[in-house]
C-alpha cells in the first residue's frame, strides 16, 4: 500500500490525471469496480463531481452531479461531519435522499469517506460496487487511511493547476505588456518622426509618405472641400473622396465636424476591398482638410492606426498653420513693398531697390504692370468661408500666376492680382496675351462662371516709373469694364481715343462736345424707343462709310440703312458723304459711350 501511495507523489501533474490515479488505486486496493471524487466549490458552496468518475463518459451527467451546502444528502453529511459511511443497500438506505444517480452509475453498494488536509475538508471520495461481495469495516479503515494521503495529493494537484493557470495568466499579461510596450514605442516613433518632418519643413508630401511607411498603407490628403491635395497611391478615377461619405452619411459628417476619427464601411479602392480611417485636419471650429488611411479596418492594429492618424492629422494641421503664418508674413511684406512701389510713396530710390532685391526682382529692367481683376459681385459670399480658406485662395491665385510667368512678382489682394512682369528683348505681345489667358483659364477652373478682366500698363524701367504703368493698367481695366469688354486682355496703348478721353478731367467740356455734335440724335433715340440712330451712325463710321458692310453688321436691308442715314443727316443737318465730318462724329460717340458707362456705374 505504501508503495502504491508513493506512486502518486512521483511528480506533480494535472488534476484529471491525479483523479484517475486515485480512482485506480482505491478500486484496486478495495477490489471495487469504480470510484469518484467530489470537491467543494467555495464560490458556489457545493460539492461537485470531478472528471473522471464512475467510468462515466458523458460530461453533462458528471457536471450535473452537484450537492449544495445545507442538503440532507449523505454525501454532504459526510463532508460536514467528517464521518465516513458504508451502504451495501443504497436504494433502501434512508440516509440517501438523492437516489437517481445510483441508477445512472449502476451503484450496488458504496463507501463514502471525507477528504481532509490538516483538519480542513476539501471534499469526499466515493468507492462503489465491491466485486467480491459487500464492503466491510476493514474496507472502511483502509479507505479512511488512504483518504488523508489522497487528499494531500489531490490538493497538491489543485495547487499545481492553479499555479499553472496563474503562470499562464502572467504569461498572457506579459505578452500584453510587451505588445503594449511595442505599440507605445511605435506611437512615440510615429509622433517623433511626424513632428520632425514639421520642424524640418519637409512639407505635406513628406509627412504623408512618412505616415504611409509607419502604418504600411496608402495615405490620402484632401482639402476642406474634399479636393485631392496629395496621395501616396493615386486612386483610380478619384473613387474614394471623403465627399461621397459626407453626402451619404450625415452621422459621419457630424462626427468629423466634431473632430472625431471615423471608419467607413468596406468599399473598392483600386479594385480591392478596403476600409477607410478618416481624421479631420484642424479643429471642430476650423477644419482645414481630411486625412485618410486606406486599409483593412478589421485587422488587430486598427487601434494603433487610429492613434497614428490622429498624430498625422495634428502634424498636418501644424504644417498648414505654419504655412499660413509664413504666407501671411511674406504676403504682408510683399504687399507693403508693392503698395509703396505702385503708389510712388517710397522714401527714396535706394530704399525701394533694397526691398526689391530681397524679393529678387530687378526694378531697373524693363517691366510691365499687369492687373487681373475677378468679378466681385458674388465672389466673396460664394467661396470664402473662413480666414484659412481666404489665405488658400490668395496662395492659389499667386501660385499659378508665378507658375505661368516664372519671373514675375505677384501679389493678390481681395480678388485682384497685381503683377510685375519683366519684359525681355524681342518679346511678342501676343505671347504675353496667351500666357495671361492661361491664367484666366486657371481662375475659371477654380471659380467657374466668374468674369476675369486683365489690364496692362505701358513698359517702364526704374522705380519711379512703375506708378505710371500701374495707373495705366488700372485705366485699361476700368475702361474695359465700362465698355463691357470682360474676358479680354487690354493693353493701355490699345485704348486709342478712349485712353485720351479718359485723361480729360473736365467732364462738362466733354458733355458739351457730345451735345454739340450728336445731341439732337440722342434726343431722337430717347423719344423713339427701340430705334437707335446713334448705333446706326456708330456702325456706319466703323465700316468707313461702307453701306454693304454696315447693313450686314446690323442685319438690315441696304434700303433700310439708306433711310436711316437720311434721317441722321436731316436731324444733324450734316452731309455724311463728307469724310471731314466723320472724325468729329466718331469722337462724340466715343465720349458719349464713356460718359454713359460711367453714369451707369
Amino acid at each position: 500500500m505504501t508503495f502504491a501511495i508513493n506512486e502518486l507523489f512521483e511528480s506533480p501533474t494535472n488534476l484529471s490525471d491525479v483523479l484517475a490515479k486515485v480512482i485506480g488505486l482505491v478500486t484496486r486496493l478495495l477490489d471495487a469496480e469504480t470510484a469518484g471524487v467530489m470537491l467543494f466549490d467555495e464560490e458556489k458552496n457545493e460539492l461537485t463531481l470531478q472528471k473522471p468518475a464512475f467510468k462515466e463518459q458523458d460530461e453533462k451527467i458528471i457536471n450535473s452531479y452537484r450537492v449544495p451546502l445545507g442538503s440532507e444528502a449523505n454525501t454532504m453529511r459526510v463532508y460536514i461531519t467528517g464521518e465516513p459511511t458504508i451502504s451495501n443497500d443504497p436504494i433502501g438506505d434512508s440516509r440517501h435522499v438523492n437516489k437517481k444517480y445510483f441508477s445512472i452509475f449502476k451503484t450496488r453498494n458504496l463507501i463514502t469517506v471525507p477528504l481532509e488536509v490538516k483538519n480542513r475538508r476539501i471534499g469526499v471520495v466515493h468507492v462503489t460496487n465491491k466485486q467480491s461481495g459487500e464492503f466491510t469495516n476493514q474496507d472502511l479503515v483502509v479507505l479512511t487511511f488512504l483518504a488523508s494521503h489522497l487528499a494531500i495529493f489531490i490538493e497538491n494537484a489543485i495547487l499545481y493547476e492553479k499555479k499553472k493557470e496563474q503562470a499562464k495568466v502572467l504569461q498572457e499579461l506579459n505578452k500584453k505588456m510587451i505588445l503594449h510596450q511595442e505599440k507605445l514605442e511605435k506611437l512615440i516613433d510615429i509622433h517623433n518622426q511626424l513632428i520632425q518632418q514639421v520642424l524640418n519643413e519637409d512639407g505635406m508630401s513628406s509627412i504623408a509618405n512618412t505616415l504611409a511607411d509607419l502604418v504600411e498603407a496608402p495615405i490620402i490628403i484632401e482639402d476642406q472641400h474634399c479636393n485631392l491635395l496629395f496621395s501616396t497611391e493615386l486612386p483610380i478615377n478619384n473613387e474614394c473622396s471623403v465627399r461621397d461619405l459626407l453626402d451619404q452619411d450625415q452621422v459621419i459628417e457630424s462626427r468629423l465636424r466634431n473632430g472625431e476619427v471615423v471608419t467607413s464601411e468596406t468599399y473598392l479602392f483600386n479594385g480591392k476591398e478596403k476600409g477607410r480611417i478618416i481624421a479631420p485636419i484642424g479643429s471642430a471650429r476650423i477644419i482645414m482638410g481630411y486625412l485618410s488611411i486606406i486599409k483593412d479596418i478589421n485587422h488587430d492594429d486598427v487601434e494603433l492606426d487610429i492613434i497614428a492618424i490622429k498624430q498625422g492629422a495634428m502634424a498636418l494641421a501644424l504644417e498648414l498653420m505654419k504655412n499660413r503664418i509664413k504666407y501671411e508674413v511674406e504676403s504682408r511684406y510683399r504687399t507693403e513693398f508693392l503698395d509703396e512701389l505702385l503708389s510712388g510713396a517710397f522714401l527714396n530710390v535706394e530704399h525701394i531697390l533694397q526691398r526689391a532685391n530681397l524679393i529678387n526682382y530687378d526694378l531697373d529692367k524693363c517691366s510691365r504692370v499687369i492687373v487681373i481683376d475677378v468679378d466681385t459681385d458674388a465672389f466673396l459670399g460664394e467661396t470664402i468661408r473662413n480666414e484659412i480658406e481666404y489665405s488658400n485662395i490668395h496662395t492659389a491665385l499667386e501660385s499659378f500666376s508665378r507658375r505661368l510667368l516664372p519671373r514675375c512678382f505677384a501679389v493678390c489682394k481681395g480678388t485682384t492680382i497685381k503683377l510685375l512682369v519683366p519684359i525681355t528683348f524681342g518679346y511678342v505681345q501676343q505671347e504675353l496675351v496667351i500666357t495671361l489667358n492661361k491664367i484666366r483659364s486657371e481662375i475659371n477652373k477654380l471659380y467657374p462662371g466668374k468674369k476675369v478682366i486683365i489690364g496692362i500698363g505701358k513698359e517702364c524701367r526704374g522705380p519711379e516709373n512703375f506708378q505710371k504703368s500701374y495707373q495705366q493698367a488700372i485705366k485699361a481695366l476700368s475702361i474695359a469694364k465700362l465698355l463691357g469688354r470682360w474676358d479680354q486682355v487690354v493693353f493701355y496703348e490699345q485704348l486709342g481715343v478712349y485712353g485720351i478721353l479718359s485723361e480729360i478731367n473736365n467732364t462738362d467740356l466733354l458733355g458739351e462736345y457730345v451735345i454739340g455734335k450728336i445731341g439732337p440724335l440722342l434726343d431722337h433715340d430717347d423719344r423713339k424707343k427701340g430705334l437707335s440712330l446713334v448705333e446706326t451712325l456708330e456702325q456706319y463710321l466703323k465700316t468707313n462709310g461702307s453701306l454693304k458692310d454696315t447693313a450686314e453688321a446690323m442685319y438690315i436691308h441696304v434700303g433700310t440703312l439708306k433711310y436711316r442715314l437720311g434721317r441722321i443727316e436731316e436731324i444733324l443737318n450734316i452731309d455724311l458723304k463728307e469724310k471731314i465730318n466723320h472724325f468729329d462724329l466718331q469722337l462724340a460717340i466715343y465720349a458719349n459711350n464713356l460718359s454713359k458707362k460711367s453714369n451707369k456705374k
